[in-house]
């Protein structure tokens, strides 16, 4: 599960950026492209803007979560995964199945 959900993460961060070479794990935003060559055209070039803008939060989210299903895969390999990191009880089953990232239990997540 925490495989495809790497998979699946990843797929969907690669719609707004791409892994950065030489940094492991690294993402970059995909940039606005411009025509400089042709002449300006300010709508289009403020909507790529826009776009740019407001993907950044989500690609922030994203890279985000994926670091933390990863080491939730070590985890995994490791025997710890699905022991609350705070109180060292057992993460109920189906806050694991939404949330398989998660490294708490929902006690010690409102806490």
């Amino acid at each position: 599960m925490l495989e495809k959900e790497i998979e699946r993460t990843e797929k969907e961060l690669s719609t707004i950026a791409h892994k950065t070479p030489g940094e492991p794990g690294g993402w970059t935003s995909n940039h606005p492209r411009f025509n400089v060559d042709g002449p300006l055209d300010l709508e289009s070039e403020t909507d790529e803007v826009e776009i740019y803008i407001n993907n950044l939060p989500i690609e922030q989210r994203l890279e985000t979560r994926l670091a933390n299903l990863r080491k939730s895969l070590e985890r995994l390999k490791q025997g710890t995964y699905g022991i609350c990191t705070q109180c060292n009880k057992k993460i109920n089953v189906r806050r694991l199945e939404i949330l398989p990232e998660t490294d708490v239990c929902s006690g010690c997540h409102t806490k």
